[in-house]
């Protein structure tokens, strides 16, 4: 082969053939798409601290990065690193990166980020109104991350057996006269909701319009509470009574 050319012209051809198997070598190496070989991890992390998710990828070009949230690219999330500086609850979400040369795109695994919050009461437990007998529920809507205990008080005093987000009065009557809030809480925190009363006016066979006298005001009219009434109870006139 290298008989008809000269000396130069030999180590040149040398010099090409060798060019061409290391030119093979790297578009082997390279691939059609970059080669992701760490994968974003899950996090998990408190309300307000750093999350940071990294992605390790080769390629035998250059790569460029583009990370999502939920299914939607992130606005400058452009590198191996993805960092939250100080992650809330909104940012409780799956993430995932795609990588890029001139082949291709690689998508990576996802990851989770859950974050650690304590609880906020979104609804909070509204008084009613009854007549006595009825049920009769109190309620409170709280979000938290892990989920949230429940504990119900009645006059500041723990009741033992009411630790859900309802507390129900199967039959409303005067022992249920008094002030009641709620403790909603998990290992980050806690949270009380503000006071209420099971029945804003209750309404009795003895309250009944037509055992008063025409003309005459019920002492009991104007109690905005259970308690209110409970106190004006006992200077009810009995002339005012048929």
């Amino acid at each position: 082969m290298y008989g008809f050319l000269t000396r130069r012209e030999r180590k040149l051809a040398k010099w090409l053939v060798l060019l061409s198997i290391l030119l093979a070598r790297l578009c082997c190496f390279a691939g059609p798409a970059p080669i992701i070989l760490v994968q974003p991890l899950d996090a998990t992390v408190l309300n307000l601290d750093l999350a940071t998710f990294t992605v390790v990828a080769t390629s035998g070009t250059t790569m460029t990065y583009q990370w999502f949230k939920d299914g939607y690219p992130i606005a400058g999330a452009t590198s191996a690193i993805y960092t939250i500086l100080s992650v809330t609850p909104s940012d409780d979400a799956r993430y995932y990166v795609k990588v890029t040369n001139a082949y291709g795109t690689r998508q990576s695994g996802s990851a989770n980020l859950n974050v650690l919050f304590a609880p906020s009461i979104t609804t909070q437990p509204v008084s009613k109104t009854a007549t006595e007998g009825q049920t009769v529920s109190l309620s409170v809507n709280a979000t938290a991350n892990p989920s949230p205990n429940y504990q119900w008080l009645f006059n500041g005093v723990v009741l033992p057996d009411a630790k859900n987000s309802k507390l129900t009065f199967p039959s409303v009557d005067w022992t249920n006269s008094g002030t009641y809030t709620v403790i909603v809480s998990n290992p980050y925190g806690s949270v009380i909701s503000a006071p209420v009363s099971p029945i804003r006016r209750m309404l009795s066979s003895l309250l009944s319009t037509n055992r008063v006298s025409p003309g005459l005001r019920p002492l009991w009219s104007g109690c905005s509470t259970i308690e209110g009434f409970v106190r004006a109870a006992p200077s009810v006139d009995s002339s005012a009574v048929k």
